[in-house]
């Protein structure tokens, strides 16, 4: 099973700007900004949304329910975390294992 790293995944300040996509074990990966909409004295929130699926296709041509993401708070900290859930899911036979 292949392996991400923090730093395999760029700086914090990357993310504000563009998307950034990977593959590792037989699936494919894209990390985004993400923001939640204000309501009442709620402030939006910024957060990166990780999308999981599986290869050979690209985001846009695999079909939505082929997807699974999962949202992680908009820190350089994070990026440890993130590194680690890809690290741990496998996908086999059509389906994510260890999400």
């Amino acid at each position: 099973m292949g392996k991400v790293l923090p730093y395999d995944l760029l700086h914090i300040a990357f993310y504000e700007l563009s998307p950034f996509t990977g593959s590792v074990s037989g699936f494919r990966y894209r990390i985004e900004k993400s923001e939640t909409e204000a309501f009442g004295d709620t402030p939006a929130e910024k957060r990166l949304k990780v999308w999981l699926y599986p290869e050979p296709y690209e985001f846009f041509k695999t079909p939505e329910e082929q997807k699974i993401y999962r949202f992680f708070p908009f820190s350089e900290e994070a990026l440890t975390g993130i590194a680690e859930w890809l690290s741990g899911v496998s996908y086999e036979d059509g389906e994510f294992l260890g999400v």
